[in-house]
């Protein structure tokens, strides 16, 4: 996954169903990479533009749909 790349949200939470999560509003939702960064315990962190508003998830939340070439 690389600044640029397309793709796609999924609500990863722990405690999330497939009926509920606590990012189900995200869920599906296409996003524009526009960074990368660790949180302080070393986790790694995308920043991302997702329906117009800018948010950083951990990468695990994330499945790329295309990649830059």
């Amino acid at each position: 996954m690389k600044v640029g790349d397309l793709v796609r949200f999924k609500d990863v939470s722990s405690w999330a169903t497939e009926a509920s999560g606590p990012f189900k509003h995200l869920d599906g939702a296409l996003a524009l990479v526009m960074g990368k960064r660790r949180c302080p315990s070393g986790n790694p962190m995308v920043v991302a533009v997702i329906n117009g508003q800018i948010h950083t998830f951990n990468r695990a939340y994330f499945e790329v749909v295309n990649e830059t070439r």
